[in-house]
């Protein structure tokens, strides 16, 4: 299985179904694509009733996401130019709390290893290449450390509030994360 593929089915197996939760800043959420999400892209009309509302959340399908998901997230990030395990893990750490802290926590991982990024969650030829130097094999010692700092970030958003609820799922799904990648195909 390509990795595109692997981290799609994942991100899906974990996204779920329509929720709209109150505690959820994203609002109604279908396949893991939020109605705050849409609302922010040109092609956000999916039912074609000329607005983007929760009846498009409502439309929203696993292929529909899964192009959503391609060109929002695994291709601006830039997953192809990174080692398999990884792209999977940045991936899905973009799809959960957006691409810009996923290239971070990516950064991050490689200064730990003793690169010298500046960490500013834009993914370029130095981020990239750090990632792949920085990796045997597939990646994976560098994809743990990288669901290690999520792990941590979802531990200080436990703090307030708002986010109590989603804590257990999160770390849920970081743990089922680190053992896709533990036995990684």
């Amino acid at each position: 299985m390509k990795p595109f593929e692997l981290g799609l089915r994942f991100v899906l197996e974990h996204e779920g179904g329509f929720v709209d939760h109150p505690d959820d800043p994203g609002g109604a959420t279908n396949h893991g694509i939020s109605l705050r999400f849409l609302q922010g892209l040109p092609d956000g009309d999916i039912d074609g009733d000329g607005d983007v509302d929760a009846d498009d959340i409502r439309s929203m399908t696993p292929a529909i996401a899964g192009g959503f998901y391609q060109a929002r997230f695994w291709d601006k990030v830039g997953c192809d130019q990174l080692p398999p395990a990884v792209a999977v893990v940045i991936f899905d750490a973009a799809v959960n709390c957006g691409t810009s802290r996923a290239v971070r926590w990516l950064q991050e991982a490689c200064n730990l290893l003793g690169a010298d990024l500046l960490v500013d969650g834009v993914a370029g030829s130095k981020t990239y290449a750090a990632a792949m130097a920085f990796s045997r094999g597939k990646g994976e010692s560098l994809a743990l450390l990288c669901c290690i700092r999520r792990q941590e970030y979802y531990n200080t958003l436990a703090g307030k509030k708002r986010f109590r609820t989603f804590h257990l799922g999160w770390t849920r799904r970081v743990s089922s994360l680190s053992q896709t990648i533990i036995e990684w195909p």
